[in-house]
């Protein structure tokens, strides 16, 4: 795929020596930025202005309106994340076409953000397989939601008021971060933050939770169809989640609350998810309707993280016509997979960087060596205080020396070339490695769980943040321009 010049990035100089590598390929340097040559998209017919929507990107993000023949706005080719960007909407609630960044589906529109699991609901026949996007959790706050819109089933109509403003602050090649701004709204009695309320999500490719960071915001969360409970972990300390005394109205609970980091949401279709904060707060579930989960304890300024508990299903024998309306539970106080997605809570990743270097030909001819070097390195961040905390879920959950990894995701074949000691042991993949009993399906097949080790050398363009890296070598390049890769952490 051909992406903006802004992605990519090429190290070193030189090309494998080989009969299919282009003259091209051959000639790159250390400053070329993009392997292949500008191309003006005005020159073959429609504008991308007439296909892109402007106003969904951070200003900093477009280029001078007043300025003839350069695109103003960024169109990564083939990103996987273009359909949040598209003037078209579909017509429910004027939601984006979904983008997929495994294991999770997205779909955004002024209000919220829409996460499905598709592989919950696979419909297979003779000729296709498919997995269909439903919105198993839609995500919003008190501040930025339409006061007019029934998305969010608050009581008293409280927060909203008016649409912010969403937009696409950032990208690289292996992530998208969007942000919601409030707009004009009613602060609560006693708020005298002037902070402006916000919140803003990554979708990083392979990353098995959806994260959320909020900035003085009440996170509001809503069910496909509705929550059974809102329950702490089973092997939750008091620190970590505790009942918080329940509302009541004439004898009848109106309201389920518990307080601390880590929760336990349960589907009435019987999917459970995880979640994780950077800071206590108090999450309160309407017993009534039954559709949302909100933080009754005002607005919220930290981390959220939410992960599915995959429920088993057995690969399919036959043609599967229909879905399953409910599924087998997770048993949560036993999963390996449970725990090491609370090991692993702490650390996010917000993108990443591919960069590839290839030998020189002097130097081949000299060692013989045929071998190039890509390399994924993913920018992360821990939620404050966590990975440190003795009481965190870290000591509970973690091997001693744990937890300041990232949990990652690939797909079928890049458990094939990565380092053995990164891998997890999985029902698909048994090994004697450190276990993870749950599997994430994609329509390409279940993913690989691996591990990602903090990277100890930076570059020098790089942030403050951390950063995670895996090492690709190409090792072969044959006539059909075939590679093959070997990855290391």
């Amino acid at each position: 795929d051909s992406v903006g010049d802004e992605i990519f990035e090429v190290e070193g100089e030189g090309a494998l020596s080989s009969s299919a590598a282009s003259s091209t390929a051959a000639a790159a340097t250390a400053t070329t930025t993009m392997p292949f040559e500008r191309v003006r998209r005005l020159d073959y017919g429609t504008s991308a202005i007439d296909v892109v929507n402007p106003d969904l990107f951070h200003p900093s993000l477009l280029g001078d309106a007043s300025s003839s023949g350069l695109l103003r706005v960024p169109l990564p080719t083939g990103s996987f994340w273009s359909n949040l960007i598209l003037r078209h909407t579909t017509s429910d609630r004027h939601f984006s076409y979904p983008v997929t960044s495994y294991p999770y589906s997205y779909a955004w529109n002024d209000e919220g953000l829409r996460v499905s699991y598709p592989s919950l609901r696979r419909i297979m026949d003779r000729t296709s397989v498919r997995d269909i996007f439903d919105p198993d959790l839609t995500l919003g706050t008190v501040e930025t939601r339409d006061s007019s819109s029934d998305l969010f089933h608050i009581e008293g109509g409280v927060g909203g008021g008016g649409v912010g403003r969403r937009e696409v602050i950032g990208f690289d090649p292996l992530s998208v971060s969007l942000r919601w701004n409030a707009a004009h709204y009613s602060k609560t009695e006693g708020t005298t933050s002037s902070v402006s309320p916000m919140w803003e999500t990554y979708l990083v490719q392979g990353s098995p939770y959806v994260t959320v960071r909020y900035t003085e915001s009440t996170p509001v969360v809503r069910a496909l169809s509705v929550f059974r409970d809102i329950e702490c972990p089973p092997d939750s300390s008091a620190d970590e989640c505790s009942e918080v005394h329940d509302d009541e109205d004439g004898g009848a609970t109106t309201s389920r609350r518990r307080r601390g980091t880590r929760f336990l949401l349960r589907s009435a279709e019987n999917v459970s998810w995880l979640v994780f904060a950077s800071q206590p707060l108090t999450l309160s579930l309407d017993t009534i309707r039954r559709t949302t989960v909100i933080s009754s304890s005002g607005p919220f300024t930290g981390v959220l993280r939410l992960a599915i508990l995959p429920p088993p299903q057995d690969q399919p024998s036959e043609y599967t016509h229909q879905f399953p309306s409910t599924y087998d539970d997770v048993d949560v106080a036993t999963s390996t997979g449970a725990r090491r997605l609370a090991c692993h809570s702490s650390v996010y990743p917000v993108g990443g960087t591919v960069k590839w270097d290839f030998p020189e030909e002097e130097d081949k001819e000299d060692n013989d060596d045929d071998t190039a070097v890509v390399r994924f390195r993913y920018r992360t961040r821990t939620m404050g205080g966590v990975v440190a905390a003795s009481t965190s879920t870290t000591s509970s959950s973690c091997d001693e020396g744990e937890g300041t990894e990232l949990l990652a995701l690939g797909l079928p074949h890049h458990g094939q070339i990565l380092p053995p000691r990164s891998l997890l042991s999985t029902p698909i993949r048994p090994s004697s490695r450190r276990q993870f009993d749950l599997t994430y399906r994609t329509i390409k097949g279940p993913m690989v769980p691996f591990i990602v080790e903090r990277s100890s050398d930076r570059d020098d363009d790089e942030d403050d943040d951390d950063s995670s890296k895996l090492t690709a070598t190409v090792s072969a390049y044959d006539s059909q321009r075939c590679l093959t890769w070997a990855l290391s952490s």
